[in-house]
């Protein structure tokens, strides 16, 4: 059996929890889009029938990230594959669709009855799947995988998947689960809870403060922030003393979250409990610490505090040796926003990571400043899709016209969510030149790049464009058709 894709939980802007219900689908068919040609929609469903299992598998996954309403019943049926790989990607594959047409019952009956496969990882996919697609159906099945499926991981995605579909009838559920011998199911509980926001599970949570994890005792804590209760700051101020550095950034955040909420309710006068008067203090100290995994909780705290005395040490934490902590680093800095990281974000373009280059491009987007604008028609070039597309639209947001040319040609960049993002950006900026090429880019091969070409055209309300949009109003997606019909309402006015 090959090695499980275990669900996790990162944290993004604004150190908001963030679910991650199919990271291993997504990474899956990103480099599946990233290193093969890209095939036409019926060759893609001609692989679904090869009697090689990696085919079927890997044109399982491309389907996946089509958005095209012919890949549903092909994905559905390899759910039943004799291959558990090919039943992952098929899973996986149903997350990504973005169809309205994947929430419909037969998609959704067929994922829960997966949820009972013989193999743990098909499970877990199928799970996730569910819970990007979110359909209340869905919440009796997930409730009985926490409660009783012997695999710990199945049971993880299952308390991540009910954390995200919000459902109230899992609260009772998720508590119990905060007892579960596996700490990574108690964590994810622990973050679900905190979405859920019912003040039920309030004790429960600070009884989990005391958990023989430091995972857990930090998720404890962010999620009684979430909450946002007073009955948790004492137990949270006690935290405070926590061995764990993490545990107590979590607390300290927590608390500065709880009182903030309590001083709107007093004339808006926020005051910071004496308990965190130097927490910015020892966050950046914590930015030296041995573990990195401390310098990687620092860095995020200090870019969600956004406090201008973290910028300095946020830049020297570029260079630290390792990448997650630059990655994290250029995240802080582009959520605090100040003039002063972009030199230095500019040059994390060049970083041997591609992750902290995809990063320094969304910080430089975040700060918005008009001197990123050429590194990031260079970044237009680098060798990873994600900080190719990611450049692209950051160019779109900054409209210099400057970048008109450079995202003229990723139009033909061999990823499709590269040229999805040149062309929505041609069409914030606005300029005529491109209009040609996005009439062009109305016959590309992916129906997301279609739509966004016709959205383009539609914002730049050139008639030029007036009969390639009829045409694209007999196109085989669905979704080409409405955009395109829209735009013909906007240019004929």
């Amino acid at each position: 059996m090959s090695r499980k894709l275990r669900p996790k939980i990162i944290w993004g802007k604004g150190m908001k929890a963030v679910y991650v219900l199919a990271f291993a689908a997504f990474l899956r068919f990103a480099l599946a889009s990233s290193q093969e040609q890209i095939v036409g929609i019926d060759s893609l469903i001609d692989d679904m029938a090869s009697e090689n299992s990696n085919i079927r598998a890997r044109a399982a996954l491309a389907l996946g990230g089509s958005g095209d309403e012919r890949a549903l019943e092909p994905l559905i049926k390899a759910l039943k594959d004799e291959d558990p790989e090919v039943r992952i990607a098929a899973a996986s594959a149903l997350a990504s669709l973005g169809l309205a047409s994947v929430s419909s019952n037969k998609a959704v009956e067929a994922l829960i009855k997966t949820v009972e496969d013989e193999d743990a990882n098909v499970q877990i996919d199928a799970i996730n799947a569910l819970g990007c697609i979110n359909d209340s159906s869905a919440v009796g099945p997930l409730i009985r995988a926490l409660s009783d499926d012997e695999d710990w991981g199945v049971r993880a995605s299952a308390a991540l998947s009910l954390g995200v579909m919000g459902d109230p009838s899992a609260v009772e559920p998720l508590i119990l689960a905060l007892q579960d011998d596996s700490s990574i199911v108690r964590m994810n509980t622990a973050v679900s809870l905190g979405n859920l926001k019912d003040q039920g599970a309030i004790q429960p949570l600070i009884q989990v403060l005391q958990d023989q994890n430091a995972t857990v005792r930090s998720l404890a804590a962010y999620s009684l922030g979430e909450l946002n209760d007073i009955r948790a700051v004492q137990p949270l101020t006690q935290v405070l003393e926590d061995e764990d550095a993490s545990v107590r950034d979590k607390a300290s955040e927590a608390l500065k979250k709880i009182n903030q909420e309590s001083a709107k309710g007093e004339g808006g006068r926020s005051q910071e409990p004496k308990a965190e008067s130097d927490h910015v203090g020892r966050l950046i100290e914590d930015l030296k610490n041995p573990d990195q995994y401390v310098r990687l909780d620092a860095s995020s705290a200090l870019g969600e505090i956004g406090d201008a005395r973290a910028v300095n040490p946020l830049i020297e934490a570029l260079n630290d040796e390792e990448f997650l902590v630059r990655e994290s680093a250029a995240l802080a800095l582009g959520l605090i926003g100040d003039a002063r990281a972009v030199d230095p974000l500019i040059d994390g373009l060049g970083d041997e990571e591609a992750s902290v280059r995809n990063m320094a491009v969304i910080a430089l987007d975040e700060i918005g400043d008009p001197r990123a604008v050429d590194p990031l028609v260079e970044a237009l070039a680098d060798e990873d899709a994600f900080t190719r597309e990611n450049a692209a639209r950051a160019l779109g947001k900054m409209s210099d016209l400057k970048a008109v040319d450079p995202l003229i040609e990723t139009l033909k960049d061999e990823v499709f969510s590269v040229r999805n993002a040149s062309a929505t950006s041609l069409g914030k900026i606005g300029d005529p030149k491109a209009v040609d090429y996005l009439i062009e880019a109305l016959n590309d091969g992916w129906p997301n790049v279609r739509r966004a070409a016709a959205w383009a055209l539609g914002e730049m309300s050139d008639h030029k464009a007036i009969d390639p949009l009829i045409k694209a109003l007999k196109d085989e997606d669905e979704g080409v058709r409405s955009v395109a019909a829209e735009s013909l309402k906007r240019i004929r006015g």
